[in-house]
């Protein structure tokens, strides 16, 4: 992989020229406008430091990480990043700023290599990152990588990961030339950008999307029963897993499980133009995959648990039950009885769904089809952050599982 010549310079700019650039994005209060003149020390000139990140420098700097991770024994702490990053970009000579900011990946891509490792029954075998698209949003380019983890013979768990870069220092956000910032779904909830910035690039967290229940169907709490049981996540002995492959060998259930597994594995990272997307797209993904496979839709009034239903018309386009995670597994399990519980989440087969609650959560707050088995490991697929083929082994802690059997 090419790399770009990285710069790093500072310059001076005042105030009005920071707004002229964009770096002030948000409004000054209204009391600014009538202080009196600044002083001399006041009107003195602040430095700002930019730098040019290729994103080929960017994916060479996620590769290598995930090389580091999954394919050898060094462990991917925040003393290590520095050499792991001058061995992928030369040129950028370790800068804390990325060093910092690109920890909270290191730590997410340790977990899921820690998690696999412990398991054993699925490994990576090999890694290749490129960019899949740029954008430039409010002042920050938006690099989105497709990573693929060859698990062999044939398999891979593809996943598209979205990172802020930022090129220039934005003194009103704290935030510094040089980071790179991961802004997925799984992870934008930690604090790792501010809640403005988020707002103006599109992010959402769990709990401000809740809050906007009419615009984007959220994942609010319905009337109905509470959850059921959780999912166990105790591997399968030999013969517990024949067992349950024979089962679903001569059941039928409510959706044809090849056309829910066809169409969640070619929409996997992708957007069908047939049907609106959203900021946080999972359960809306999973109705898509559902309907594909023969669920009927239910009309009746769109906050109700007990209907299903997309039209796409202006305004109330679907039902909350269609794209929120908690009201679709209300509908599903409790109110239409189209899904029953696994009570392992290892039984989990092609087409069905999973679903899970983070720790603190009242919500189910993310949703899943399974296109895929290796080793008895489920593979899923899903949107926000967009994945295929993933490894139950490789999802992240502190969730309680729910597995549909459709």
């Amino acid at each position: 992989m090419n790399h770009a010549v990285i710069k790093k310079r500072t310059r001076s700019i005042g105030v009005a020229a920071a707004l002229a650039s964009g770096l002030l994005l948000t409004p000054m209060a209204p009391a600014m406008a009538t202080s009196p003149e600044p002083s001399d020390a006041q009107s003195q000139e602040t430095p700002i430091t930019t730098t040019e990140i290729a994103p080929a420098e960017i994916a060479a700097i996620v590769e290598n990480m995930n090389e580091v991770g999954f394919l050898q024994t060094k462990r991917l702490t925040k003393r290590a990043l520095p050499e792991l990053i001058d061995d992928a970009a030369p040129n950028l000579n370790g800068d804390p700023d990325t060093v910092t900011s690109l920890s909270v990946e290191a730590a997410r891509i340790q977990e899921m290599a820690d998690s696999m490792a412990k398991d054993g029954r699925i490994t990576v075998q090999n890694v290749s990152t490129e960019v899949s698209s740029v954008s430039s949003e409010n002042g920050i380019d938006v690099v989105t990588l497709l990573i693929k983890r060859d698990l062999g013979e044939g398999d891979v768990w593809e996943e598209e990961a979205p990172y802020a870069v930022i090129q220039e220092d934005m003194p009103n956000y704290g935030l510094d030339a040089g980071s790179i910032i991961p802004i997925g779904s799984e992870y934008v909830d930690e604090g790792t950008l501010p809640k403005e910035l988020k707002t103006q690039l599109g992010l959402q967290t769990s709990t401000e999307f809740e809050e906007e229940a009419l615009e984007e169907s959220a994942e609010v709490p319905g009337e109905g029963s509470e959850e059921g049981q959780p999912s166990s996540t105790e591997p399968l002995s030999a013969e517990e897993e024949n067992k349950a492959g024979a089962m679903a060998a001569r059941e039928i259930g409510s959706a044809n499980r090849a056309k829910v597994r066809d169409y969640a594995y070619k929409w996997s990272y992708g957007r069908n133009p047939a049907y609106t997307s959203y900021s946080r797209d999972c359960t809306n993904f999973v109705s898509q995959a559902l309907r594909a496979g023969g669920w009927g839709q239910i009309k009746g009034f769109y906050q109700n648990n007990n209907v299903w239903w997309y039209t796409g018309n202006i305004g109330i386009k679907n039902s909350w039950t269609w794209s929120g995670a908690e009201n679709f597994y209300k509908f599903a399990r409790n109110e239409s009885k189209r899904a029953t519980g696994y009570s392992n989440v290892y039984q989990l087969r092609n087409g069905d769904i999973l679903q899970y609650k983070t720790t603190g959560e009242k919500n189910v707050t993310h949703s899943m089809v399974t296109t895929g088995r290796k080793n008895g490991v489920p593979l899923l697929s899903y949107h926000s952050d967009n994945n295929r083929d993933k490894p139950f082994t490789a999802m992240p802690s502190g969730k309680t599982w729910f597995a549909h059997k459709i």
